[in-house]
């Protein structure tokens, strides 16, 4: 073999060498997940808000706006905590979407989206009594670590799988 095949033999070696180093950093390499996707409730201005129904299972707290503060309905228009009411506002923004799961309304009973099979629900309404918006929290995810769950607007078909999920009081 000639001096010039035998070099050329080596530079091809050190180029494929250098490829393979290249390729294998790059290559295998998933796409980060995306944490979240933004929040699922957008623009809601508390200032808006007169009236909030809180469902929970068999549970119904019904908040009504009264001068500076909310009043509970069901305990003939005993005040609400504003630390709960700001709490409840602030934990409903926070809710996070992870991923777009369905809009098959034929899956909302299983993922427990429905009013009837739910964990909890909170609808906030305006003075004309109008649904500003709301949603829907259902079963907790197959990941088993109880951080993420099934949910959707009240208004909306689209469910989500959903992070920063508030503990509904």
């Amino acid at each position: 073999m000639s001096d010039k095949k035998l070099s050329f033999l080596g530079i091809a070696a050190v180029v494929s060498v250098v490829l393979a180093v290249f390729v294998s950093q790059y290559a295998n390499k998933s796409k980060p997940v995306v944490s979240a996707k933004g929040a699922l409730i957008q623009g809601l201005n508390p200032s808006d808000v007169q009236k909030i129904i809180v469902k929970q299972e068999d549970n119904t707290v019904t908040l009504n706006r009264k001068k500076d503060g909310f009043v509970i309905a069901e305990k003939a228009g005993y005040p609400a905590a504003n630390k709960v009411v700001n709490n409840l506002f602030t934990s409903s923004l926070d809710i996070k979407i992870v991923e777009f799961y369905t809009e098959d309304e034929k899956n909302y009973k299983d993922l427990g989206v429905t009013e009837e099979d739910s964990k909890g629900s909170i609808q906030f309404f305006n003075a004309d009594d109008k649904l500003i918006t709301g949603f829907i929290i259902g079963k907790d995810t197959d990941s088993g670590s109880g951080q993420y769950a099934y949910g959707k607007l009240v208004n909306d078909k689209k469910v989500y799988i959903l992070s920063d999920i508030p503990w509904i009081q």
